[in-house]
């Protein structure tokens, strides 16, 4: 299987993995910081040494969480994820890396979220690893000051729009979150990257709070 296919769960089939053709419109929570770009700050974890993204504000460990659990039931009422609040979340797995995953869907609207806290490779994977194959080099942003990283690989025609966010939390470690469009007509791909920031604020919250 090509490293950018991912299962979606509630029984879709196989989607591709893409993001924003516009990322730079994703829009914040109160709760939740999003900037583009940014260079090394004073304060830092992690190594000094290779690292090819900006320094965290500090680790968060993600060894031993259950997918199911990065987001409670009082955030997913906020996100209106009404399978996650009203319904259990359905654990999954993530095709790309193996790790566990869990699935959250909103009928309101028709969207669907599967995250994952990957414990056996670098968020820096996919700025380093040819196998990782995207249409550009992934974009560099930070969310509540995490460096972060929108994948954009290889599109397909019948895909609607969704957005990939890689959340750097730990060496080693990081939160994948996928957003896509489940039913109906799909909304523009920043309506979906502005979901996939606030849900990796509110993962953040959550796995840091631990």
């Amino acid at each position: 299987m090509k490293p950018w296919l991912v299962v979606a769960a509630c029984g879709l089939l196989s989607v591709v993995v893409t993001s924003c053709t516009d990322s730079a419109q994703g829009q914040p929570t109160s709760a939740t910081s999003v900037t583009s770009d940014t260079s090394a700050g004073s304060t830092t974890t992690g190594s000094t040494t290779s690292r090819v993204l900006p320094p965290r504000p500090r680790d968060i460990d993600l060894t031993g969480i259950d997918p199911c659990d990065m987001l409670t039931k009082s955030q997913a009422r906020e996100m209106e994820y009404d399978k996650g609040y009203q319904r259990p979340p359905q654990h999954d797995t993530n095709d790309v890396t193996g790790a566990p995953s869990c699935s959250f869907s909103s009928s309101t609207s028709g969207s669907g979220l599967l995250i994952s806290p990957v414990t056996t490779e670098d968020a820096s994977v996919w700025l380093t690893n040819p196998e990782r194959e995207t249409v550009n080099p992934p974009e560099k942003t930070t969310v509540d000051g995490f460096p972060a990283l929108r994948i954009k690989p290889k599109p397909t025609d019948d895909l609607p729009n969704n957005c990939h966010l890689i959340i750097d939390v730990h060496d080693g470690q990081y939160i994948d979150i996928f957003v896509n469009n489940l039913s109906g007509e799909p909304a523009p791909a920043s309506t979906y990257c502005t979901e996939a920031d606030k849900v990796a604020g509110l993962a953040i919250e959550t796995t840091g709070s631990r």
